[in-house]
């Protein structure tokens, strides 16, 4: 499938890991192996909705079920980050996603994607 969603889609994720690599760099500081797993699900999220396009309507809903497994993986290897200190949660933010008719697995990516914006994080100094 080659089609503006498509680009779209694939752009917002590694947008995502843009956002995320400097969080990811942080982490690996204090916590290598933690550091490394984001990493794995943050590619894993690209890989496999790559994938999800590039394949036959059940395997690619497959694929998309599995990136955002990974894109939860991601959010709560943040979130531990967090617990364990080597980020802290910023408190102010309050950006609200526009609800839209776009497909679930669209919408899912979306809403994911505010969890992990850089701006919802910030370096821990301790």
């Amino acid at each position: 499938m080659h089609t503006p969603l498509r680009h779209q889609i694939l752009q917002q994720i590694l947008n995502i890991i843009v956002q995320a690599r400097p969080l990811v760099s942080t982490i690996a500081r204090r916590d290598r192996d933690l550091a490394s797993q984001v990493r794995r699900a943050l590619s894993s999220i690209a890989l496999n909705a790559a994938e999800g396009f590039g394949t036959e309507a059940g395997n690619a809903r497959l694929r998309f079920q599995t990136a955002h497994g990974s894109l939860s993986e991601a959010e709560v290897a943040l979130e531990l980050a967090v617990a364990w200190g080597y980020l802290e949660k910023r408190q102010n933010t309050s950006r609200q996603l526009q609800q839209t008719s776009r497909p679930t697995y669209v919408s899912q990516l979306s809403t994911q994607e505010l969890l992990l914006d850089r701006n919802l994080y910030r370096i821990s100094h301790r």
